[in-house]
């Protein structure tokens, strides 16, 4: 069965969340491309203490972005 997109009309919004009051929701697991966690690195939007890594392969990629984004500051 194809996904088809939602209708702009039925899409539920959630600017009424109040995230400080539902304590449950302050953990997120993501996974992100690697060009974009570099890029939001670089732009000083995610911090790496912001974060943590599931996996050795994942911290290991994450210090060489942190390095690299250090030598082109």
């Amino acid at each position: 069965m194809p996904f088809t997109r939602p209708n702009p009309v039925q899409a539920h919004r959630i600017t009424d969340l109040d995230w400080h009051k539902n304590r449950h929701h302050d953990r997120v697991c993501i996974s992100i491309d690697a060009g974009s966690l570099a890029r939001l690195m670089q732009n000083r939007q995610l911090h790496a203490e912001d974060f943590s890594c599931l996996d050795a392969s994942s911290q290991s990629l994450v210090r060489n972005l942190l390095l690299a984004c250090l030598r082109h500051s």
